[in-house]
């Protein structure tokens, strides 16, 4: 089965990690997530802006082994783990998870 990866804040870090994964690991789809919808190239944008959870998280997400969350915590505590802790514990080929 072919995997996808996930960057939740993807700004520059994920630009370079992006790149690397795919020569290593060969990803069907990498998906980043920024508040605007902009993310480097070669990433497919998911926009989430910490106020409200990204609809369909698990289906669209069903098939990501490999995420790097990168989006800093809060007054309120981390937005990824507030909103979808649920739904990272769901997904159901999930190998790695870096922060």
């Amino acid at each position: 089965m072919v995997h996808d990866a996930l960057f939740l804040g993807a700004g520059y870090t994920a630009g370079f990690f992006a790149e690397q994964w795919n020569k290593k690991l060969g990803f069907a789809s990498i998906y980043g997530t920024s508040r605007r919808g902009e993310v480097p190239l070669g990433i497919v944008p998911v926009v989430f802006d910490g106020q409200q959870p990204i609809v369909n998280f698990r289906r669209v997400f069903s098939r990501v082994s490999h995420i790097l969350v990168s989006i800093p915590p809060s007054a309120v505590g981390d937005p990824v783990l507030r909103l979808h802790h649920n739904d990272l514990s769901a997904l159901p080929v999930l190998q790695w998870v870096g922060y």
